[in-house]
């Protein structure tokens, strides 16, 4: 046809244009909505951070924020280590739990109560601590305090507990695979995490920020490496395998975190302070332990865990969830139809597609194929994106997708009554 050869379309060229997706609507559906509904998200999320945004299909210019760059022996990214971390004190010592079972009984624990007995417990201990540590000038905030101040109370806390050091923990961690294919940056900042450890006794610091008290118990709470290490321990006592999957769990947490579409979220939602900040009251505000307490337990059942040996479990387990945290963002195109001197002419562009996908194999605006029918149900089964799945019939049949979804949507309805029941029987299920 003329429109093939030269993207240019006529009034009558148009008609028999249209009978052709008549009868490629049903492939097209999918496409449609996943498209639709992650463009409409992603509106929503820029619409709190930006009044006048403009959509970029590969997004070069938007950078992230929970890096670990370096300047001179200025180590910027240190805050975010607080992130990822699995500090032994936070997640052993202060169960939110218990706290609120103390507080409430059998009621709903507020949030805030919770948080307020965390910062009494961690400012009781932290401030006997820190009575040797010289202030040395305190006309100014050293914001060191951060990332300090977690380390001196683990020091603290294996140190009274006597089971084992945390030089012990930091090595587990050093010789994991995940470690030594990390980059130059995160290394350096992990370097300077021990060195900093190491000199703990000749600290000379500046006046403690204001909140200071409430970010480590927000850390405490809600902070992904601590959260993961308290789900881990509910499965297993394997410490020290526990702490080096703990932090290649909550470093994909950190990537998860550092996607465009997440930061213009989380961005929009708090202007003022840092981002890893923002990222702490996200994941409170969330209840990510919660969340990944369910998460485990699901996994176990659903994976067969329970069966095998506790070491291969816990491995296992954080390839699950690392591949459901991972899942890339993908490009579809779509035509773009403009008339012009009464001539039609076709352009092609493309779409991000993360809250809504399409089941099967999906690409990039590169054209590169970024991911599989498995690894997309896998991720649908999970309490992370995408949030809506759109399927032909090829996923009607077979396929468990009950785990964190409660509707079905026909778009049409089969012939066969048994076609129905099949689909409907995907989410209506055991545990659905």
């Amino acid at each position: 046809p003329y429109y093939k050869s030269t993207g240019v379309y006529s009034e009558e060229h148009l008609e028999d244009f249209s009978k052709d997706l008549v009868f490629s609507a049903w492939k097209v559906v999918p496409r449609v909505i996943s498209s639709v509904l992650s463009y409409a998200a992603e509106r929503k999320m820029v619409k709190n951070y930006d009044e006048h945004p403009k959509y970029s299909s590969e997004r070069k210019n938007r950078s992230t924020l929970l890096n670990f760059n370096k300047s001179d022996d200025n180590y910027k990214g240190m805050p975010v280590l607080n992130l990822i971390y699995p500090f032994e004190y936070f997640a052993t010592e202060i169960n939110p739990l218990e706290i609120s079972i103390d507080l409430y009984e059998d009621e709903l624990a507020n949030m805030w109560d919770v948080i307020e007995k965390v910062k009494i417990n961690i400012q009781n201990r932290l401030e006997k601590l820190v009575e040797s540590i010289e202030i040395e000038d305190s006309s100014y905030i050293d914001e060191r305090w951060y990332w300090l101040a977690p380390l001196i109370l683990e020091e603290n806390h294996l140190k009274v507990r006597e089971e084992r050091s945390f030089f012990e923990d930091i090595k587990a961690i050093q010789e994991s695979e995940f470690f030594k294919n990390r980059g130059v940056g995160f290394k350096d900042h992990f370097s300077n995490y021990i060195n900093s450890f190491k000199d703990l006794n000749n600290l000379s610091l500046g006046k403690m920020p204001n909140d200071l008290f409430d970010v480590l118990a927000k850390i405490a709470i809600a902070a992904p490496g601590v959260t993961i290490k308290r789900s881990l321990h509910l499965k297993s006592d394997d410490r020290l395998n526990i702490n080096k999957h703990t932090i290649e769990i909550a470093y994909a947490f950190r990537n998860l975190f550092n996607r465009p579409e997440n930061i213009t979220l989380i961005r929009g939602l708090n202007i003022n302070d840092p981002y890893w900040h923002r990222v702490l009251d996200y994941a409170m505000d969330g209840n990510i332990q919660s969340m990944l307490d369910e998460y485990v337990h699901i996994l176990y059942e659903s994976m067969g865990l329970n069966n095998i040996d506790q070491k291969s479990a816990l491995k296992e387990l954080k390839e699950s969830l690392i591949n459901s945290l991972s899942l890339r963002t993908v490009s579809l195109d779509y035509d773009e139809l403009w008339k012009r001197n009464n001539k039609y002419k076709i352009e092609k562009n493309n779409i991000r597609c993360h809250y809504a996908l399409k089941f099967g194999k999906a690409k990039n605006y590169q054209d590169k194929t970024v991911m599989r029918e498995n690894q997309v149900r896998e991720a649908f089964n999970s309490p992370f994106k995408p949030f809506v799945l759109a399927t032909t019939s090829i996923g009607q049949e077979g396929l468990d997708f009950h785990q964190y979804c409660h509707s079905v949507i026909h778009w049409n309805l089969p012939n066969n009554p048994v076609d129905l029941e099949q689909r409907e029987g995907r989410i209506h299920r055991y545990k659905g």
